[in-house]
């Protein structure tokens, strides 16, 4: 019986797996390329990357300019213009230029100081950080912020418990009794979208964009995860307890980089997404959940991507893996490009019942300096046509916490700050270390969101008195240098006066500056 049961198998198997890696190799990779190109760091056009192509092509290549200049066609290729980056789609019948080629070509070119610079990429997926947890919340019309007023007791408690460990309600409390001035921030959150109308985040949203389809209305979000990203930000950052002295000042912006429907999202939409938010302008936190194995071309592209992002102003937040999420590769991507970048910052989650016990991946945290407990953290949700509360875990509640602790910090004051200026405070005052089981983990600490708003408030008042006498000095200069070489009591528009008294008076006068008038008039 075992006999033919095995030959039937040899045959069967073979044939299965034949068939079903062709479909896992489509779902694992979209066909397209995507390519980061500049020259002196600076766009160029599509025409003339194919004109470098062509001109740096061999023969055994085949890339000529006759036969590769049919990817001019709007429907082969898409131009990221913010983040010099170009996305080709797979060849077609009238149009037969392998992309596989294109990429070695590009991957086999030197960069050159101060020339051109290029690398190419498959379309490859990126995992969602972050987990929602099923079950956990309840059907019920609310008004209350889900963040605020979690919708059950369970719920409630571990969110009692979080606000001391962050030390939240100090942070409110200090801006709340501010006698700075606020300024509207913006926090773009690339996700599943958001449920734009529901709860507290109804009102807030600034701007939006779906990457996936390119639409700029319709960001509806079937997985929950950027919703609830966004509910914790605005809760953080809006501080809704104390809102009837304060009013919102931070924005939210969700950017669809994921149908949902998967665990992952492609390359190529979150860089359509960095694209937009580049675009659209005036993004002071962006925050990208997603995490992928480091690779030479990847770490590129998106190396790249966040430094344009961070030059335009904005603080960019990454996260790391989760625990049970399976990567090879001990760096993951673009958390590990933190490492090395003033502006941009990579954040671990820890567990709430002990937040010095490491609850993110402790193979791909151990390089992180900053962590926050999110192993339960109330969030918003959307089940049916009610807005309720649901737990959410892991590196999207991490990173989404620390987004608004980052939101609340830059919004004090009158100036956009320095984002590398917030990394340093949420640092500087997190001074506990975290643990991987019996390891300590130095470099790893936890956030505090009361110690690092009164530091923040510390430094903007100290900048703001700085600014003023250094307002006042200015002015001063300014006042003696248009004055020069008049009396004390003698003011500008008492020279304006002088100059054209001595004009009507003594035509004939010969004199070279304002004492010479002073002494001309005093005589006449």
């Amino acid at each position: 019986m075992h006999g033919p049961r095995r030959a039937v198998y040899r045959v069967l198997v073979p044939l299965l797996l034949a068939n079903s890696l062709p479909r896992l190799a489509y779902a694992a990779n979209s066909g397209a390329v995507v390519l980061y190109a500049s020259i002196d760091r600076r766009p160029l056009s599509f025409t003339r990357l194919l004109k470098v192509l062509a001109n740096k092509s061999d023969g055994e290549q085949d890339l000529s300019w006759e036969r590769i200049k049919c990817l001019k066609d709007p429907s082969r290729h898409e131009a990221l213009a913010k983040i010099c980056t170009f996305i080709i789609q797979p060849e077609t019948e009238s149009c037969p230029v392998s992309i596989d080629s294109i990429c070695d070509l590009v991957n086999s070119i030197p960069a050159v100081e101060g020339g051109f610079e290029a690398t190419c990429s498959r379309d490859v997926s990126l995992l969602r950080s972050g987990e929602i947890v099923q079950g956990n919340s309840t059907d019920g019309s609310t008004t209350d912020p889900a963040f605020l007023y979690p919708s059950t007791a369970e719920l409630a408690a571990d969110q009692k418990r979080l606000f001391d460990e962050l030390d939240v309600g100090r942070a409110w409390r200090l801006v709340k009794n501010l006698r700075l001035p606020r300024r509207e921030v913006t926090v773009a959150v690339l996700s599943t979208g958001a449920a734009t109308e529901y709860g507290d985040l109804a009102g807030e949203i600034i701007s939006r964009y779906n990457a996936v389809s390119r639409d700029t209305e319709n960001v509806s979000d079937i997985n929950g995860h950027g919703t609830a990203m966004l509910s914790i930000v605005d809760g953080i950052g809006n501080n809704r307890r104390y809102h009837e002295s304060n009013k919102a000042k931070v924005k939210l912006f969700p950017v669809k980089v994921d149908t949902g429907v998967t665990e992952s999202a492609r390359l190529s939409d979150l860089l359509r997404g960095i694209d937009r938010i580049m675009q659209v302008g005036g993004v002071d936190v962006a925050i990208i959940p997603y995490v992928t194995e480091s690779n030479k071309h990847t770490d590129m592209l998106f190396k790249q991507a966040t430094r344009r992002l961070v030059d335009s102003g904005a603080l960019v937040l990454v996260t790391t893996a989760d625990w049970n999420m399976r990567l090879d590769s001990y760096l993951v991507t673009p958390c590990h490009l933190a490492m090395n970048k003033l502006g941009m910052l990579c954040v671990a989650s820890t567990t709430l019942e002990d937040p010095t016990k490491l609850y993110s991946s402790s193979k791909h945290s151990h390089y992180i300096p900053l962590a926050a407990p999110s192993s339960s953290v109330a969030a918003g949700a959307v089940r049916g046509e009610y807005y309720s509360s649901m737990r959410f875990r892991g590196g999207g509640a991490a990173v989404a916490l620390v987004g608004g602790a980052a939101a609340l910090m830059s919004s004090i004051g009158s100036t956009k700050p320095d984002p590398y200026d917030v990394v340093r405070v949420l640092i500087h005052e997190a001074p506990r270390g975290v643990q991987d089981g019996d390891r300590q983990l130095m470099d790893v600490n936890v956030t505090n969101i009361g110690r690092a708003v009164e530091a923040w408030l510390q430094l903007s008042l100290e900048l703001q008195e700085r600014q003023e006498r250094a307002g006042k000095r200015v002015k001063k200069e300014a006042h003696v240098k248009q004055n020069k070489g008049m009396p004390r009591d003698v003011f500008d528009l008492d020279a304006i006066v002088l100059v054209k008294l001595c004009q009507l008076v003594c035509r004939h006068c010969v004199y070279y500056g304002t004492v010479d008038l002073v002494e001309i008039i005093s005589k006449l």
